[in-house]
């Protein structure tokens, strides 16, 4: 029996998330060890993995034609961009930058942290209390809040990123921060938080009733 509640969906839930925890905790580590230990180098990146959007000016798209078969390329690109510079000479940009990389990081690991609470209080049968409800809007508000964090951050300007010369080249770049998932998962979570906020009350009257 308990061999079968060890292989229970609940349980791998929890493995899963431990084991995210455990991972994502390492990689901050490595990654945090990383930037202090660059900071007082000549060439260390300044800004790390920001998402853009690079289109060019000129056409919407390339359009050109193969056999029976008119094909459109859009003339943008989606990806993220790194700035190598001396950390020393831009300390403020340095600081912005990482901090913004770091708190995602961070909020995404205080979630991992709370779903690996929430299923093993799952594994072992204790679905309906208050510390799940509470689980679930602490995952909730946490990724939700973060996402309107960066949504409110791209309506400022950004260190270091405001004058690149990609106009100069015939391209526009948009710079933006993208957390969409978060946003999503935190409402689903907040909507649990709820639905199991209201199977408590139920499974507490059934408890008085019997």
């Amino acid at each position: 029996m308990k061999l079968k509640n060890y292989l229970s969906l609940s349980y791998l839930v929890y493995f899963l998330f431990v084991v995210s925890f455990i991972v994502m905790t390492g990689i901050i580590g490595y990654l945090m060890f990383q930037n202090i230990m660059g900071y007082s180098e000549k060439s260390h990146a300044i800004v790390y993995s920001h998402p853009i959007i690079l289109s060019s000016d000129q056409d919407v798209f390339t359009t050109f034609n193969q056999d029976d078969l008119t094909i459109q390329l859009y003339n943008s690109n989606r990806g993220s961009m790194m700035i190598f510079g001396k950390p020393k000479d831009h300390v403020s940009a340095y600081l912005y930058h990482n901090f913004v990389y770091f708190f995602e990081k961070f909020s995404l690991l205080c979630a991992l942290f709370w779903g690996s609470l929430l299923f093993r209080n799952f594994a072992h049968n204790n679905y309906f209390n208050a510390i799940n409800i509470r689980f679930f809007f602490l995952i909730g508000w946490t990724l939700f809040l973060t996402s309107i964090f960066y949504e409110v951050l791209n309506l400022f300007p950004k260190p270091l990123l405001t004058d690149l010369p990609f106009r100069e080249k015939g391209f526009s770049f948009y710079k933006r921060y993208t957390t969409d998932y978060f946003m999503t998962i935190g409402l689903i979570s907040i909507v649990f938080g709820y639905v199991f906020k209201e199977a408590t009350r139920i499974h507490e009257e059934q408890k008085l009733t019997v």
